[in-house]
């Protein structure tokens, strides 16, 4: 979900560029979401700070025609009455109307299959995989999804060595292996970044190559994915708003989730002010 600020930054460009003083310079826009996922990121921030920065608070919200649609098509293509329940599990957990315990957490057997360790996650997300990794479409359909970066780091590694053959780790490659390619260029934007807000008493800058494993990924990282086998690692619970409708909802049906959590249960982090 963007900062509002973005929406606004857009706004001011748009009626600079036009000059002209109507919201969005007169422009019809057209803005995609789901208030139910991820929220934006506020580094440190209390619940205020990350819903005042959510579009809804913006000043410009008063000028936006809100349509909701009904149908949850990565569930209407499953095509059954498993999937249709499956929507409206996902729904329940987004709209925080789902039974707690007294710890404040809920149970997912009824949303997916869960497992009981890494291993069997790591086995139904991705069977045979040291036959079947070659397969770039069986690969690219398939995530393990958890909520913290370290999580994502380790299980990428692990699985990475479950692989045939040895792992090379090339710190520069300054050689062409096949000559007649040595005139094709594969541009690869790399992305510098200059980090604000970081507790150090200086400032650098850094070179991002944006390419990484991506057997696991971030939770909000998969926003906007569409997987035919996803699977929640939540060793350690989701903690921000959202993850939980957001990890849950990139399959359309139960059969497709499998989901490792202590004891099957987990936290669901809902902010109902944002859903009003």
């Amino acid at each position: 979900m963007a900062h509002k600020r973005s929406l606004e930054a857009l706004n001011t460009t748009l009626q600079d560029i036009r000059d002209c003083p109507a919201t969005m310079a007169g422009i019809t826009l057209l803005l995609s979401g789901d208030f139910r996922q991820t929220l934006p990121v506020i580094p440190k921030g209390t619940r205020a700070d990350v819903v005042r920065a959510c579009l809804k608070c913006s000043r410009l919200w008063q000028n936006v025609t809100t349509l909701s649609p009904k149908t949850n098509i990565r569930a209407q293509l499953c095509g059954d009455q498993i999937a249709s329940d499956f929507a409206s599990d996902t729904l329940s957990i987004g709209n925080s109307i789902v039974q707690l315990d007294e710890n404040g957490k809920l149970s997912l057997t009824h949303l997916c299959t869960t497992v009981s360790n890494s291993d069997e996650l790591e086995v139904h997300d991705f069977p045979n995989l040291q036959r079947n990794y070659l397969d770039m479409n069986w690969i690219s359909e398939r995530a393990i999804l958890a909520p913290k970066n370290s999580t994502v780091t380790t299980l990428n590694a692990k699985l990475l060595h479950s692989l045939p053959g040895r792992l090379h780790v090339y710190g520069s490659i300054d050689s062409v292996l096949d000559d007649d390619r040595a005139v094709n260029y594969l541009e690869v934007i790399r992305i510098p970044l200059i980090p604000s807000g970081a507790d150090i008493p200086f400032a650098f800058r850094r070179l991002q190559f944006p390419l990484r494993l991506c057997f696991a990924m971030l939770i909000n990282k998969s926003q906007g994915q569409t997987l035919s086998v996803a699977g929640l690692h939540l060793d350690e619970s989701c903690f921000s708003y959202g993850q939980l409708y957001l990890g849950c909802s990139r399959v359309g049906s139960k059969e497709s989730l499998f989901v490792y959590s202590p004891r099957g249960r987990t936290k669901n982090i809902v902010y109902q002010e944002v859903l009003v």
